[in-house]
């Protein structure tokens, strides 16, 4: 082997060994308070809004987020409200604590109360702690679209709880369809995977989900457990949840972009094949 081959061997054998090391990235939803109280004018203020992140970290390549509440409300009855279908529901920001879920059964909506909803039988989800994404009568969850390419998330991050909190994450490759009449039991039989439950996070910090890896256009986040049967979620230990989902983490599945470092140990490389380079012969 000429010192050329070696060098480009070294160098390939080098990046190899190094691993490519993948950016993770990390969408935090810390904007400004906004729960538009005595307002429902603006998109920002309507049932089925959406909010994208205050910053992204981890590098370049990250792929564009969009957040929108969910909720199992009742369709203006007082029935079972583990049985009821999936609407949207309002999604405010909680500044530095990040986002909540005020369901469309709230009894206590601001004034003017948009037409069709008014009280549906949950009576306190405007006020403190329901404020927050919480399974207290209604199973509130945040689904995340990543405009419909594959994105692997390795990890959720609250930055408020009050009782307890106790979350599932569900996989899907097409989105929630309002009006579509499915509750949460109704998603494993179309086209979404239980990717697991996850209990007692605590604020401020990373907690680790997805352990196998899927690859999924959405992902869907709730408070309480997915049991897969009956209406689909439970309250876990009977302990209610109330959290402000603050952060959601992971990266572009096998559109993966490697890390600087890697990029430079091959640049290196080349650059010592190209010093060893055979001499051109006089013409």
């Amino acid at each position: 082997m000429n010192a050329r081959h070696l060098a480009w061997a070294i160098g390939i054998a080098t990046t190899v060994a190094t691993a490519p090391a993948w950016a993770e990235f990390k969408y935090t939803f810390a904007s400004g308070y906004s729960n538009c109280l005595g307002n429902n004018a603006t998109a920002a203020c309507n049932f089925g809004n959406t909010r994208t992140p205050s910053s992204v970290s981890g590098g370049p390549g990250a792929p564009a987020v969009t957040a929108q509440a969910w909720s199992n409300t009742q369709g203006g009855t007082t029935a079972s409200p583990s049985s009821g279908p999936l609407e949207t529901a309002y999604l405010p920001s909680w500044g530095s604590n990040g986002l909540g879920v005020q369901n469309r059964d709230m009894a206590n909506y601001p004034s003017p109360t948009p037409a069709g909803l008014g009280d549906r039988g949950d009576g306190v989800e405007g006020s403190s702690p329901e404020h927050a994404m919480d399974n207290n009568q209604r199973y509130d969850s945040i689904l995340f679209s990543f405009g419909g390419l594959g994105f692997k998330m390795t990890g959720v991050e609250i930055g408020y709880r009050s009782n307890d909190s106790d979350i599932f994450v569900l996989a899907g490759n097409a989105p929630l369809t309002p009006g579509s009449g499915f509750n949460y039991n109704d998603l494993t039989s179309n086209g979404w995977s239980l990717i697991g439950n996850y209990s007692n996070l605590s604020t401020n910090t990373k907690k680790s989900v997805n352990a196998a890896g899927v690859v999924a256009n959405y992902w869907l986040i709730g408070t309480g457990c997915y049991t897969g049967s009956g209406s689909g979620v439970s309250n876990c230990d009977g302990n209610k949840e109330y959290v402000k989902l603050l952060a959601v983490y992971g990266d572009p599945g096998d559109r993966k972009v490697p890390e600087p470092g890697t990029a430079l140990l091959f640049g290196v490389a080349a650059l010592a094949a190209w010093r060893v380079r055979p001499k051109r012969l006089a013409s």
